[in-house]
């Protein structure tokens, strides 16, 4: 009878139910543990970062060039383009305590400078200045370092030019922590000229890089070679020899009017030279005969560095 037949099953329904509950049970203790096995955390996301003025129309030509190249060689990657109020926004909700140094800064280009490490550690992946041009996708390490780019420039050993890390990378932190010493200990605005180049270098461009380096953080980074990743001579620069190379406008912190930068070509390289050579800024160096205001010329930026031997060897 009825009775008969549940009484027969009912100790088979609950030895499956036993065996569906062991099934869960085993199925949430591998799942766990797969979560503690090495995954992907370590890579860098597909994020591109750059930095500019809000007011396209103050940007110089070669940035549209090199940002247009970004976005299509890294056409899989979201692109975040950040100006001066998503920075600022950005370090006051969620930087909370360093946004008394970082709004005190007593220069724009310190606050450009900082405002890439902000962005690298809050959302991790790529920054590239505005005047970086990539020729191809660079292999970027997995093994959870940051990255940035050697630099050739006189005391410099990387640059801020180009970095990479994963969100919540501990490099940014120390770097955090030597550009609010550094502008804390020397809250005034420098004199203008070298005083301030070395201000901007030491505060929070690639000398303060340096000391980050020396402070620990050379075991959390990974360098990339400058020969590939930026240049000092890019007149070589094919995709087959070059990642990307520094373009270098030379637009420190974009204030008023238009920064023309160096009218550039990128369709050939012997263009690029040939038009670096014949630039304003190359006869306004060519005038400077003080050997310290020439030192200066070519610390300011890498944009004078690089071109200084064309400028030795060009008639013009």
């Amino acid at each position: 009878d009825l009775s008969k037949l549940f009484c027969t099953f009912l100790p088979v329904v609950h030895t499956m139910k036993a065996m569906a509950l062991w099934a869960l049970l085993i199925q949430a203790l591998l799942c766990s543990s797969t979560k503690m096995l090495p995954t992907t955390d370590n890579s860098i996301p597909k994020i591109i970062h750059q930095l500019a003025p809000a007011n396209q129309q103050i940007w110089p030509d070669a940035w549209f060039l090199c940002q247009e190249r970004w976005k299509n060689i890294y056409s899989d990657y979201k692109y975040m383009l950040w100006n001066d109020d998503d920075i600022d926004n950005l370090v006051k909700t969620k930087y909370p305590d360093e946004y008394g140094w970082f709004k005190a800064a007593p220069m724009k280009i310190l606050r450009i400078d900082a405002a890439r490490a902000f962005v690298l550690h809050a959302y991790g992946g790529i920054y590239a200045d505005m005047d970086f041009y990539p020729y191809k996708k660079a292999p970027l390490p997995e093994d959870g370092k940051a990255v940035l780019v050697e630099s050739g420039a006189m005391n410099e050993v990387v640059q801020n030019s180009f970095m990479a890390s994963k969100a919540g990378h501990p490099f940014w932190q120390l770097t955090f922590k030597m550009m609010s010493g550094y502008i804390r200990e020397h809250p005034g605005t420098p004199a203008p000229g070298q005083a301030t180049a070395y201000y901007v270098l030491n505060a929070t461009g690639p000398w303060m890089l340096g000391r980050a380096l020396k402070a620990g953080g050379l075991s959390m980074i990974d360098k990339l070679d400058r020969h590939k990743y930026n240049p000092d001579d890019g007149n070589s620069c094919s995709e087959q020899t070059c990642f990307m190379r520094h373009v270098s406008t030379g637009c420190w912190g974009i204030t008023g009017g238009k920064c023309t930068g160096w009218s550039r070509d990128l369709s050939t390289e012997k263009e690029l030279n040939s038009k670096a050579r014949k630039a304003k800024s190359t006869v306004a160096l060519l005038a400077v005969h003080d050997p310290a205001e020439r030192e200066y010329q070519q610390i300011v930026g890498q944009q004078l560095a690089i071109w200084s031997k064309y400028f030795a060897e060009s008639s013009l």
